[in-house]
């Protein structure tokens, strides 16, 4: 056979055989009419009447599934659910039949028919169920929005009808729509006849459906109460919840773990109680120096955080305790001098230092305590250097027993959980858009996670050690700020090379330093001065802060994406 042959055959067969096929398969079965008889009470309730006429013809079926919607979105983008049971589903006789409920995606599906029993010809189910929340609450009118049939029905349905009774003088207005979910078509009929409302139309197709609306007389009587509307609406919604009890859950969790504990009783440390909101703390103005607690440890006491001047207090701390000196430079330009700090270490034994002291060292020095060193060129580990000293020093703080936990993770784990909230905000719409409007349910958690962010830093908590100190610490401030130490200058030769390292976390270096004549700075044989006729401390101050800092960050790794904002420069000339 030629191939223009076999081409005509083919061609011929692609026609026919679906018209075979289509002639011979099966009828399927068809549902006769679908009847909905319903009440609507006063207080908004309904009850629900429907009487389903499905042919099988001499197909053996179990029987049929019934999809009703429950879950509607109001015009605000929430939910509102009609709250239905189902109170029975019989035959034509009133004859009870087996019958399963399922709810999911905001529809209540009835799985009617007995597992083990197959039926066939024309067959009646009577569905009876309730409806609880049967009214919407629009500025003027009362509505009654109601889809009649579903939209789920595999088969066409042949005629539709609903009969609805309302309360006495209550109907103002009615309408109707066919079609699919969306559509507006109003293919269908509607007539009022005093407190009924009757609606019809003729042969449903697959995925068409019914919807009514009714507009009611607001004074036709008692409504569900405010109370019990607004309890609906926030079960209906309860994703609003969220954010709320993520506010309270946070509030509850700072009440209990967050507020600073203090002893109850002032001579006597055995009964502690957390500090009562707003209290104001009282401090206790001292002429000495914090025992058993360095410079260092005062900054992270004072805000709970390590900033820069708090390391830069400990370099100045040990370089006034002999461990290396520091020498100004200054190279003179055109249009500017060109400042830079050189740091040169003693013969002198760290044993005594501590940990963070010692990350100090490595961070200036490295580990292998290279010296002369420039703060313009550091060790190449200084960035991560300055991160383990600021770890250190929150471990120390909190292992001397001034926090009950590290403020650093504490504040970490409340920001981790925040940012683990917003991002979930963009992605929560897989899991909950079959209940709530994406936009809507993922705001109420993108809300949960900023609370989650404003709460963190207030949730480090000192012990009623730390508030102890924490007092004699701002008592000290108080007593620089007021000048009150100026008879201690000729007590004590040291007083200075003490006393600074504090000023430095306090940020009144400046202040503190005006006090004290040329010939008392130029005692401090740790520091060398660019310009040994004037000693400028508090802006050489400023300039070694800063140098430190820019030399430090010029050490990050460039694939870094750590900010070196994170340490702050707060308070050096205040």
């Amino acid at each position: 056979m030629s191939i223009k042959k076999w081409l005509a055959l083919f061609s011929l067969l692609w026609f026919i055989c679906p018209t075979i096929i289509s002639a011979q398969a099966p009828e399927d079965w068809v549902i006769d009419s679908f009847d909905s008889a319903i009440t609507l009470t006063k207080s908004g309730k309904a009850t629900v009447a429907e009487t389903i006429v499905a042919d099988f013809g001499m197909l053996s079926k179990h029987g049929i599934f019934r999809t009703i919607p429950t879950t509607y979105r109001t015009n605000y983008n929430t939910n509102l659910d009609i709250r239905l049971s189902i109170e029975s589903v019989t035959n034509a006789l009133g004859s009870p039949i087996k019958y399963e409920t399922t709810r999911k995606n905001g529809e209540v599906e009835i799985k009617i028919g007995h597992p083990d029993v197959t039926v066939s010809g024309k067959q009646t189910y009577v569905i009876v169920y309730q409806v609880d929340n049967a009214l919407t609450h629009p500025t003027q009118n009362n509505e009654w929005y109601w889809n009649v049939t579903g939209n789920h029905w595999p088969v066409p349905i042949a005629l539709v009808t609903a009969k609805v009774l309302f309360p006495p003088n209550s109907i103002k207005n009615t309408v109707c729509f066919v079609g699919t979910v969306g559509e507006t078509g109003q293919n269908c009929t509607k007539q009022n006849a005093g407190e009924t409302a009757i609606f019809s139309a003729g042969k449903l197709s697959l995925g068409e459906g019914l919807t009514i609306a009714v507009a009611l007389d607001p004074t036709i009587g008692a409504m569900p109460s405010k109370q019990q509307l607004w309890w609906w609406k926030l079960v209906d919604n309860w994703v609003v919840a969220i954010p709320i009890l993520t506010f309270l859950l946070m509030l509850r969790l700072y009440f209990l773990e967050g507020r600073d504990k203090k002893y109850r009783h002032m001579f006597n440390e055995t009964e502690v109680v957390s500090v009562p909101l707003f209290e104001k703390l009282n401090s206790m103005m001292t002429f000495d120096l914090p025992r058993h607690i360095s410079p260092g440890e005062v900054g992270v006491l004072v805000d709970e955080r390590v900033e820069m001047k708090d390391i830069t207090a400990i370099a100045i701390d040990m370089a006034s305790k002999g461990f290396f000196t520091i020498k100004e430079l200054n190279k003179k330009k055109l249009f500017a001098d060109e400042v830079d700090f050189e740091l040169t270490l003693n013969n002198k034994s760290e044993s005594t230092l501590k940990p963070y002291q010692l990350k100090v060292m490595d961070m200036l020095f490295s580990a292998s305590r290279k010296s002369p060193v420039k703060l313009s060129k550091l060790p190449d580990k200084a960035y991560s250097e300055l991160d383990a000293a600021i770890t250190a020093l929150y471990d120390h703080a909190t292992s001397s027993g001034l926090f009950a936990n590290s403020p650093q993770k504490i504040r970490s784990f409340y920001k981790g959980l925040g940012v683990v909230l917003i991002f979930m905000s963009f992605v929560q719409g897989i899991f909950l858009s079959n209940w709530f409007d994406p936009i809507f349910s993922g705001l109420c958690v993108f809300v949960s996670g900023l609370i989650v962010l404003l709460f963190s830093p207030f949730m480090p908590a000192r012990t009623a050690k730390g508030r102890k100190l924490l007092a004699e610490v701002v008592g000290l401030k108080e007593w620089i700020r007021i000048g009150a130490w100026r008879e201690k200058i000729h007590e004590k030769n040291l007083f200075l090379e003490e006393v600074l390292p504090y000023t430095i976390v306090f940020g009144m270096t400046a202040k503190f330093i005006k006090a004290f004549s040329q010939s008392d700075l130029k005692k401090m044989d740790w520091y060398t001065s660019a310009d040994p006729a004037h000693f400028a401390f508090p802006t050489s101050f400023n300039s070694f802060e800063n140098h430190l800092n820019g030399g430090v960050a010029e050490t990050r790794p460039k694939t870094s994406s750590t900010s070196y904002g994170g340490y702050s420069r707060t308070g050096a000339s205040s």
